[in-house]
């Protein structure tokens, strides 16, 4: 149930960015409203869920760097092939939805550090909650002083 979750979190967070980022590109990203975009995202989200698998068969160092650029790749060939499935969708080439993909995995993570939920990076936790549990692994490891 949580991965289905996961998925539709995940598919609501692209489709918003698809279509508000979509704008900032004018005529070489063109749209026909509110469902190409969910159509688009439909097709990314779960390529985002199943990245740390992706990044495994790939043999990637297992950091947040590579996932985020493996993420924006990955989401930008993803945009650029829906041109060629979603009708009302169109992308005027590939550098441009890497451009697109960008601004939305940098909007996901953003949103992932403020909601301290990892919206982008799945099986990592966000920047608040990791310091949050190293300062509280910290100070169970602390030695208790002898008088």
């Amino acid at each position: 149930m949580q991965l289905v979750q996961e998925i539709a979190i995940k598919w609501i967070v692209t489709a918003v960015g698809i279509y508000i980022f979509s704008f900032l590109f004018g005529k070489r990203v063109q749209m026909r409203g509110l469902t190409a975009a969910l159509t688009v995202a439909l097709i990314i989200a779960p390529a985002n869920v199943f990245l740390k698998e992706i990044a495994a068969q790939f043999e990637l160092p297992d950091t947040r760097l590579a996932l985020f650029i493996l993420n924006v790749i990955l989401n930008g060939v993803l945009i650029y092939g829906a041109t060629y499935i979603v009708p009302d969708f169109r992308i005027e080439s590939l550098s441009v939805a890497i451009a697109l993909s960008l601004l939305i995995s940098a909007m996901t993570l953003g949103l992932g550090c403020y909601f301290e939920e990892p919206l982008l990076l799945p099986g990592y936790t966000s920047i608040a909650v990791a310091y949050h549990q190293k300062a509280s692994v910290a100070s169970r490891l602390k030695k208790p002083t002898i008088y």
